[in-house]
């Protein structure tokens, strides 16, 4: 029954639901229904914006922003520029062909009004409102302003006004106006133009007269945009007179000892354009300057003596600063001084003679080079050679006891000669932190330098084959050169050139020999020799159970040799066209093949590849049946072999009747340690 009766139930419904539908269309006067407008301020910006909605015929019923169902902005669910109006909240119902207006009031109280027709079908949207807004009222506008010569004036004053009102005006005193203070940094002056009585407008030109101290002048326009401070041209001032200080000089006086001085010089110059006249000088404590001042023309200067007097061991670097009537540029310069205690200090050096043996006797005159008239001996006070206090060739002196206090950076020279006759001399400059030693004397060759090697190349790179100039740059006393190229070549001129033919990374080292040693300098991977277009002959090595075999050298007639790598590969590119023989080598090892052969290589050759078989040395013994072991065809060998450095896996015997170009194998079984087989030669030798 329930079957039956079932497609009669669904139809009914249905049916109750089209009636009840019919019934609602009857009576929709006062439903629900939503307006949404979009705000605009004409300057870009979104409106801060409050409204009143009303139906045209009902202007006492009112809706806005706060009433339930509507609103605007930010926390709408429609966007920030966004009014609604859910017009069903209006005390009165609607009736379709009702008008809504909606008057607008921006956050500058102008005020924009738009309407819609009220519909029966759905939500809908008013026409946009833009609000046409003034300028803004707070605008800074600011500007960077110079001296002739690009410094930055101390101080300015400064008229600010809008050309088309020129007696309304604006100064560095005004209010939030200003000139090289904090807020915009030194050499900016800057005007709030709200300040001005009359409202500017948007285009209008603004103009800042400048004034320096100097009496030089400048001005810059800026012309209104809104929004936003914004910034006026440069000025850079000219005319008037101006007085431009510059100090130069090395300061630097170093460390010092108590008790003595040290003078270097200041240069004081005007680089203005009327004299500047200089008072004197503010010195530090330590430091002084003998001068009281003059007056300095424009582009002239004027040189002071400072002398540095510690008193004490402590640091007294600071500024001297200069008194004058400047009108710009820097009156101070830094100075450095530290104060040490004078102390002993005592300059070693080694003595060999022509043979690099050691004299038994040698007599030295030791001086300060500034001044060569004060000279110690080995007689001297705290100096001497080849006595029990310092061991045998080794001269000493001790240059506390110069007349004149030595200082820092003083060079002591020291002139020594032997019995016969034989000179040297030796240099070293003089420190206040501790003893010393100058380098090694050999009479009759002069101060020995040590050898450093050093050297460059050019080019650094290329397409083989490659001619590269090598170049030699060692200091110190060089008696030979080695170079090695990377590529199996080497040579012992001082400037080689050489000519890279196979493609790679190189190498480089040179090693030079000098008087005091030998010297190494290493370049890895120095050389770059281009691949492209090339073949490349490649392979591996192997033991007889298939595992690859590193370290091997792969030698190719050429001389340009490779080594395999830690799996047994190895890799090499050749010239197109090449020839020759490709041979691995490995001490107490024979290879299978021993070598093979290209010709005329075009094409990349892979698996060039070899096995290696390990040699037992002298534990080998072959019998033959013949008189004096010679081979004959047909013979029976036997071979026994004993091994107690290697485990013996197979035995491998071959006969070769070229000397080893090609192989003939015998015999390849399985073996121990210890064994012999026996294998017959081939009929024919």
């Amino acid at each position: 029954m329930n079957r039956l009766n079932l497609p009669y139930i669904a139809l009914a419904v249905i049916m109750s639901v089209f009636c009840l539908a019919d019934f609602a269309l009857a009576d929709v006067a006062g439903t629900l229904h939503t307006i949404f407008g979009r705000c605009y301020n004409s300057d870009g910006t979104t409106p801060s914006v409050t409204f009143r909605a009303y139906v045209t015929t009902r202007p006492g019923e009112v809706l806005t922003q706060d009433s339930p169902g509507c609103g605007y902005g930010y926390y709408s669910p429609y966007g920030s520029n966004i009014w609604w109006v859910q017009t069903g909240n209006f005390p009165t119902p609607w009736t379709a062909g009702d008008v809504l207006q909606c008057d607008l009031t921006n956050e500058y109280g102008l005020t924009e009004s738009t309407t819609k027709v009220i519909i029966l079908v759905g939500d809908s949207w008013a026409p946009n409102v833009t609000f046409t807004v003034a300028p803004h009222t707070a605008h800074t506008v600011y500007v960077r302003i110079f001296n002739t010569d690009g410094s930055t004036p101390p101080s300015v004053t400064f008229n600010a006004f809008v050309k088309t009102r020129p007696t309304e005006v604006l100064t560095e005193s005004s209010a939030d106006c200003g000139y090289g203070d904090g807020y915009y940094g030194a050499g900016y002056a800057y005007v709030q133009t709200a300040n001005f009585a009359t409202q500017w407008a948007n285009g209008e030109e603004l103009q800042f007269d400048v004034r320096g101290l100097d009496g030089s002048t400048g001005s810059s326009v800026y012309i209104f945009q809104v929004p936003g401070n914004d910034r006026a041209p440069e000025i850079h001032l000219s005319g008037g007179t101006t007085r431009i200080i510059e100090l130069s000089g090395e300061l630097n006086f170093g460390t010092v000892a108590i008790g003595t001085s040290i003078t270097k010089e200041l240069t004081i110059t005007n680089r203005g354009t009327s004299p500047l006249e200089v008072t004197g000088l503010d010195c530090p404590k330590g430091f002084s300057g003998d001068w009281q001042g003059s007056l300095q023309q424009n582009g002239g200067s004027v040189t002071v003596p400072i002398t540095f007097s510690p008193t004490a061991a402590r640091d007294y670097s600071a500024n001297i600063h200069v008194n004058s009537n400047k009108t710009a540029g820097n009156a101070s310069i830094w100075t450095t001084g530290i104060g040490v205690a004078k102390r002993l200090h005592t300059v070693f050096g080694r003595v060999y003679d022509f043979y690099g043996k050691i004299p038994s006797t040698v007599n030295f005159t030791a001086y300060v080079a500034s001044r060569p008239n004060e000279k110690l001996t080995p007689s001297s006070n705290g100096c001497g050679y080849g006595n029990s206090k310092y061991g045998a060739g080794v001269w000493y002196v001790q240059t506390g006891s110069f007349p004149t206090p030595w200082q820092d950076g003083d060079v002591l020279c020291v002139e020594l000669i032997s019995p016969k006759g034989y000179e040297g001399r030796s240099e070293k400059t003089l420190n206040l932190v501790d003893n010393s030693w100058a380098s090694p004397v050999y009479l009759g060759k002069g101060t020995a330098r040590p050898a450093v090697a050093d050297f460059s190349a050019t080019p650094l790179s290329g397409t083989a084959p490659l001619e590269v100039q090598f170049s030699n740059r060692t200091t110190g006393d060089v008696t030979s050169w080695h170079w090695n190229f990377g590529d199996g070549s080497t040579s012992t001129e001082q400037n080689p050139l050489h000519t890279y033919r196979l493609p790679g990374s190189y190498t480089v080292k040179l090693t030079v020999d000098g008087l005091l040693g030998i010297n190494t300098l290493t370049r890895a991977e120095y050389i770059s020799i281009n691949s492209s277009g090339l073949p490349e002959i490649s392979g591996r090595v192997t033991y007889s159970n298939g595992e690859g075999v590193p370290d091997v050298t792969i030698q190719f007639s050429d001389g340009a040799n490779v080594k395999t790598g830690y799996d047994g590969f190895y890799s090499k590119s050749v010239l197109s066209g090449w020839s020759g023989v490709v041979t691995p080598e490995r001490t107490e090892s024979f290879f299978d093949p021993v070598s093979k052969r290209a010709l005329d290589v075009t094409t990349s050759l892979p698996q060039q590849d070899f096995t290696l078989f390990r040699k037992i040395g002298s534990n080998i013994q072959i019998k033959s049946p013949n008189e004096g072991d010679s081979f004959q065809g047909g013979s029976k060998i036997e071979v026994l072999w004993e091994s107690a450095s290697y485990s013996v896996d197979y035995v491998d015997i071959r006969l070769s009747v070229d000397a080893g170009l090609s192989w003939t194998r015998l015999l390849l079984q399985k073996a121990r340690n210890n064994g012999k087989a026996e294998v017959t030669l081939p009929p024919t030798l």
